[in-house]
């Protein structure tokens, strides 16, 4: 397809210039071609593949790629959302047209496991904006960009980076609000961040496609295969063909022209089958058990250090009325001692 594209764009090119080739030139140039089909070899992941995959990253990382498995979003589109364009609550994103490729708006969803991904990194995000804005050279040339400027200070080894509007230092609070995108670096930052997962899990998960007709070897494995599993998953079940493509961005300009379903009834055609994209239920499930065994242990702990402190009390008990018992018999043996004195 990247042949037939750019041979495409050739013909416009001679044509604008007045320079017309002849037929046979263009059949042989066809002839030639690989046809117009992928040549590349790859492996869309399975649910386990991702939960081996995803164990390997960070907050952030996990968060990411969480989000593009079960939202069915392309990489790009994910790095362009921001904290405006999503709703934790209801699970909800709205892929705006800037954002959205072929610049058509679109409305998908996300499971519970991941807002609770998303909701951790969150947390950590201020944190990681206010190292990364300092640390990345790329960073600082957007934010020059914006009429920001860095003033750079050493001590010793350390480094340290203070950024300024208009003269004034700016905050730390306000350093986060500046990009308000969820995961504030770029695509080359993300697809870095995929491969060094591939690499953490090992084979077969890092295999590569070495085949001649590359220019450079990849994964099979590559970054854009996590949104084919989530066309694959989502159309291996019943749900609605027409809804899983809207949802994922996969529509035909006709449907385009024609083809409009409200966000209600595609969200209703996700949660029924959302559970198919659960990355880590089964993990889930063992903590679930785990926390439920470690109850019951808690509770037959609990019992038995009530049942030793009533034993302790009952020995107390006992030992009082011993002594008292004790003194008792004493006080009879000392008074049947001075009655047979007398």
């Amino acid at each position: 397809m990247s042949q037939k594209g750019i041979m495409s764009a050739i013909n416009v090119f001679l044509n604008e210039n007045d320079v017309e080739l002849k037929q046979k030139i263009w059949r042989g140039i066809n002839r030639r071609r690989n046809g117009s089909h992928p040549i590349t070899i790859e492996k869309i992941p399975t649910t386990q593949d991702l939960k081996t995959i995803l164990q390997y990253g960070d907050v952030k990382s996990r968060a990411l790629f969480l989000l593009v498995a079960v939202s069915g979003m392309r990489i790009d589109e994910t790095l362009k959302i921001t904290l405006d364009n999503i709703d934790l609550k209801s699970r909800t994103i709205t892929v705006i047209y800037d954002t959205a490729k072929g610049g058509r708006a679109r409305t998908t969803f996300f499971t519970k496991e991941a807002k609770e991904a998303l909701e951790e990194w969150i947390k950590r995000r201020k944190k990681f904006m206010k190292i990364g804005y300092k640390k990345s050279k790329y960073l600082r040339d957007e934010l020059t960009k914006k009429g920001y400027a860095f003033e750079k200070k050493t001590s010793g080894t350390a480094i340290k980076w203070i950024i300024k509007k208009n003269g004034r230092v700016v905050s730390d609070g306000k350093l986060s609000q500046i990009d308000n995108r969820i995961f504030p670096f770029t695509g080359h930052n993300a697809r870095q961040m995929w491969n060094r997962l591939l690499e953490k899990a090992g084979a077969p998960y890092n295999e590569k496609d070495t085949q001649k007709a590359l220019a450079t070897p990849r994964y099979k494995m590559h970054i854009h295969t996590i949104r084919k599993f989530w066309f694959t998953t989502m159309k291996s079940t019943d749900g609605n063909k027409d809804h899983i493509n809207t949802i994922g961005g996969h529509t035909s300009e006709l449907s385009k022209a024609y083809e409009r379903y409200p966000d209600k009834i595609l969200k209703k055609t996700y949660d029924s089958y959302s559970d198919v994209l659960s990355i880590f239920s089964d993990l889930n499930k063992v903590n679930d058990k785990i926390d439920e065994k470690l109850g019951e242990q808690r509770e037959i702990i609990a019992s038995l250090q009530h049942r030793n402190t009533v034993l302790e009390q009952q020995m107390h008990l006992t030992r009082e009325m011993m002594q008292t018992m004790a003194q008792q018999l004493e006080v009879l043996q000392n008074s049947s001692m001075n009655g047979g004195g007398k």
